[in-house]
Parts: C-alpha cells; structure tokens; sequence
C-alpha cells in the first residue's frame, strides 16, 4: 500500500501480479482523477481516467497478460495530488 500525500490511498494486489489484480484507491476530495501505468521507460498507459466520489474505495482490474515481465510504476492523480506504487508483472 502506498499513501501519497493526505487523501489519496492507492493500493495494488496481488504484488507480484501474473494474469488478472486489482488496483484500489480512495480520495478524501471528490474530483477528477487519473490512473496510469509506467513501464521502466518511462511510457504511460492510461487505465483509468474519471470522477472519485470522496470516501469511497475504487477498483480497476488490471489484465497482466498484455504487458511484458518487468516492474512498472502506478500513479494516481486526483488534482494537484499524487501517489505512486511499484507494480511487478510476472508471466
């Protein structure tokens, strides 16, 4: 689990991941918020992109069948607010 700064949880399991995992998050303040996925170079993958209701736990499923072994980064933006988690994909 990972907290960013005051009011953003973000939490990835399983970790390590092989075939399907669910990344969760929260948000203290309603809004607009991203989920991308950095591979080690730095590419970004948008998977979530939407409005969080204050409060609440959230759940985007991640198919790691498409994505090549190695470990990437999950970043969640809600505002000016940011949380990051590292994320290891296995086959």
């Amino acid at each position: 689990m990972n907290q960013g700064k005051p009011g953003i949880t973000l939490l990835l399991q399983p970790n390590p991941v092989s075939g399907t995992g669910n990344i969760n998050f929260s948000v203290n303040e309603p809004g607009e918020v991203s989920l991308i996925l950095y591979d080690m170079n730095a590419r970004p993958r948008l998977l979530h992109s939407g409005f969080a209701e204050s409060g609440e736990s959230h759940t985007v499923s991640l198919n790691a069948g498409g994505y090549v072994l190695g470990v990437y980064m999950v970043e969640l933006v809600s505002g000016s607010t940011r949380a990051r988690s590292k994320l290891l994909i296995l086959e």
